[in-house]
């Protein structure tokens, strides 16, 4: 019997023991320890949100430049488009410029290229009795007669015969401009003895 009150006696000291080992502790270590990790909770939290909004606001930048690159992409590739349809119209321009100088250019050489040439009827025939010229250019023949014979006309000869003129009182003329190339001879109907040659080259 005494045995088994030492026993019994002794499992109520070693539980009592356990049990008040395992009981609260309030020692000031554990308590630094537990507020620093309270803390260190904290300061995460606080960190995790800083880098949220941090990249948000990335984010944000992000969507802003790309927008504004797209942007600049659409204004390149107008002025783009402008400056083609620019070059274009210049180009065109420049054609119808050229174009016109061009025109221009032979307009002028052709009516530089065309001469008028001058045969007076004189008393003692043609003056002068032969004369050359070149495709396109003009004979005018006058009346400048002075002595017993004042009144001339033109009258081609051969295959010419179409080439003539009105009689022509002193003062007046007649002229012709030769298209095709070949040997003109003309005489005075009223003193037919005088012969004028005109050679188209």
């Amino acid at each position: 019997m005494k045995k088994v009150t030492i026993l019994l006696l002794s499992f109520m000291l070693v539980f009592s023991l356990i049990v008040s080992s395992c009981g609260p502790v309030d020692s000031p270590e554990i308590q630094d320890a537990v507020e620093a990790a309270e803390t260190t909770d904290t300061e995460l939290d606080d960190s995790t949100e800083d880098t949220a909004e941090e990249v948000e606001a990335e984010v944000v930048e992000t969507e802003e430049s790309d927008e504004v690159e797209e942007s600049q992409e659409l204004e390149d590739t107008d002025s783009e488009a402008e400056i083609e349809e620019e070059t274009e119209d210049e180009s065109e321009n420049e054609v119808e410029t050229e174009v016109v100088d061009e025109t221009n250019e032979s307009e002028i050489d052709t009516s530089s290229s065309e001469t008028t040439y001058t045969i007076q009827f004189v008393d003692d025939g043609f003056d002068p009795t032969e004369l050359t010229i070149s495709a396109g250019d003009t004979v005018v023949w006058e009346n400048a007669r002075t002595g017993n014979y004042l009144q001339a006309m033109l009258l081609g000869t051969r295959t010419y015969t179409d080439i003539k003129s009105d009689l022509l009182e002193v003062g007046e003329s007649y002229n012709y401009t030769f298209e095709e190339a070949g040997e003109y001879i003309f005489v005075d109907a009223i003193l037919t003895t005088y012969v004028n040659t005109i050679t188209v080259e």
